[in-house]
């Protein structure tokens, strides 16, 4: 790994002030000064930094896989919300896509305006997935919805696709986001939906080791997936 890369990920800032920090000399490494971005990082080195330099923390991006039972939201008089589950240090967090009260899975939280706008904008057609456990003949999931389908309420949705697993267990993909629309696309199939379940948005997939309720930072490589739908500034 570089040595820019390192300091990111180490928390001491962007590209432009890991760059200042390692000019300035602030960077030692098996005892020598190193001044090279470049640098390639091995496990087996002895990095030191200076004591004038602190860390910057400035985006948190979390993977939490969300419980049956819990709202997405900061305050419900009546329910228990996910930030009952999370440290304090994460109330300050966004959550980025919510989930209906009975529906598990992936959340991403994250303090990053710019992103969490971007992800949650549906004219951005960032792709959700969903394990569905159904009852009902899935015959009738079997036609074209390259073209969205009419709900029974008469709206027409954005195109998805539905991947038949078994008799009562699919797989749906859409990037629309209204209000329990999963729910009203399987009713309008003449199905019932018993269980929904999130298990990706874009390239985030759901850590199979993340048991409900628990949490992760994201890896470098996760959030590269989603700083490079990034529009240039």
């Amino acid at each position: 790994m570089k040595l820019d890369k390192y300091l990111q990920q180490q928390g001491y800032g962007n590209k432009e002030q890991t760059h200042k920090i390692i000019q300035d000399g602030n960077v030692q490494i098996n005892g020598a000064t190193i001044y090279d971005f470049h640098y390639q990082v091995l496990s087996t080195d002895v990095i030191s930094i200076s004591k004038e330099v602190k860390k910057v923390i400035e985006y948190q991006y979390y993977m939490f896989n969300k419980p049956d039972g819990y709202v997405s939201s900061k305050s419900d008089k009546d329910n228990k919300t996910i930030y009952s589950l999370l440290p304090n240090s994460m109330s300050n967090l966004s959550i980025v896509g919510r989930l209906d009260k009975d529906v598990t899975g992936l959340i991403l939280l994250t303090n990053n305006s710019r992103l969490y706008k971007f992800l949650i904008n549906p004219k951005n057609k960032v792709n959700k997935k969903y394990e569905v456990l159904f009852s009902g003949n899935s015959k009738f999931i079997d036609q074209d919805t390259s073209q969205g389908i009419v709900l029974d309420n008469g709206y027409r949705t954005e195109p998805f696709t539905i991947e038949i697993l078994s008799s009562d267990q699919a797989i749906i993909t859409l990037h629309e986001g209204k209000y329990h629309e999963v729910k009203n696309i399987f009713s309008s199939l003449h199905m019932k939906v018993i269980n929904l379940k999130r298990i990706s948005i874009n390239e985030l997939i759901l850590d199979k080791t993340l048991k409900e309720g628990e949490y992760r930072e994201l890896t470098e490589k996760e959030i590269d997936s989603f700083m490079k739908l990034l529009p240039k500034k």
